[in-house]
């Protein structure tokens, strides 16, 4: 039996990749200022990706993780963890590195992160379109020349690793997690309450 967890990020967000038109000079996905269009997605609602819940958050610090070597910790859930779905973009070309999982300062298991640029219309490596944005924001305004993609990697975990207890992304500031959702599998006879 399988089960999904969409975690909260807002505590680790460093980055701002979702603007109002009236505030697109805020947007700090790429080096030019340039970001997606609030206007498209209801933040603190569920999507759902390829059977994968997904939720958009903000905070005044911004609404996605700019990967600069940040340890997320991991909440635990009864089951065992099978895999780390990312939602995100890389800005300024295809992007990818190693994602770390730990248990204190033990070193379980290491993964390949990979996500294709925002602009690209197919995916780069194994990751999967989630969704498709009308147009860009510049500093300038709307500019809809670009229809940004928003990307899933799914990143497995060998639980026989052990439980890990967080997550440690590299200094990688071309790649930006919007959410993250955990999949868990269980045996029919382990708890049945799930608190998200």
């Amino acid at each position: 039996m399988r089960f999904f967890h969409a975690m909260d990020l807002r505590p680790y967000f460093n980055n701002r990749g979702f603007t109002y038109e009236s505030r697109c000079g805020e947007g700090r996905l790429t080096m030019g200022s340039s970001s997606f269009p609030a206007e498209s997605v209801r933040f603190g609602r569920m999507y759902r990706f390829g059977g994968i819940p997904f939720r958009y958050q903000t905070t005044e610090d911004g609404d996605n993780i700019e990967t600069s070597g940040q340890t997320v910790a991991l909440p635990w859930m009864p089951g065992t963890l099978d895999c780390v779905h990312a939602l995100g973009v890389s800005a300024n070309g295809d992007s990818f590195d190693r994602v770390s999982f730990v248990a204190g300062d033990r070193l379980l298991h290491t993964a390949r992160l990979a996500l294709s640029d925002f602009v690209s219309d197919r995916p780069a490596f194994g990751d999967r379109l989630a969704m498709t944005l009308p147009y860009m924001h510049m500093v300038s305004g709307r500019y809809a020349h670009v229809r940004p993609n928003l990307w899933i990697c799914s990143i497995p975990y060998l639980g026989e690793a052990g439980a890990a207890r967080a997550l440690v992304f590299e200094d990688n500031p071309s790649m930006h997690i919007f959410a993250m959702t955990l999949e868990y599998r269980r045996r029919p006879n382990e708890l049945r309450t799930v608190y998200s």
